[in-house]
């Protein structure tokens, strides 16, 4: 199915809310033969999902883990690219932030959930821009429309 979904123009990288990846969904269950037809179609193994997961960082099974591996040492990426990988979205955020408060931004807005900057930032563990965020007096116990504090978030996310 998924061969006929590429071939009829589907999004080898698309992403869902949580910014999952075909390739994410197909390493988490641990299926080789979809990694390999991803991976033929370019598939981004630098993908990072909200949860800074990339796909072979949800791969439990071995000769899985091994093809994706594989497939990324022959694309060149080594350890080094992943670490700047995962520091970019916490950079680009606490630019963002930064650039957002500057310009006279709420740092207290809320988006559609009633999620805060500090939310999103506590879910993802982003250390640099919470620290900005509590440096600039955000109230560390706001809420969502769940009643979920920044925490709370960290909490469940395991930050």
């Amino acid at each position: 199915m998924m061969k006929l979904f590429i071939r009829y123009g589907a999004e080898v990288n698309s992403r869902d809310c949580d910014l999952w990846t075909p390739l994410h969904l197909a390493a988490t269950c641990g299926n080789i033969t979809l990694c390999q037809c991803l991976c033929e179609k370019n598939a981004d193994l630098l993908a990072l999902n909200t949860d800074g997961n990339m796909p072979y960082d949800l791969c439990e099974d071995m000769a899985t883990l091994d093809f994706i591996e594989s497939e990324m040492a022959k694309r060149g990426i080594t350890q080094e690219l992943i670490d700047e990988t995962r520091l970019a979205a916490e950079s680009q955020m606490l630019n963002d932030v930064i650039k957002f408060a500057s310009q006279g931004g709420d740092l207290n807005c809320k988006g559609n959930n009633g999620e805060s900057l500090l939310h999103i930032a506590a879910c993802s563990g982003y250390g640099r821009v919470i620290d900005f965020l509590l440096s600039k007096k955000v109230p560390v116990n706001a809420t969502d429309d769940e009643g979920w504090q920044a925490l709370h978030l960290a909490t469940c996310y395991g930050q």
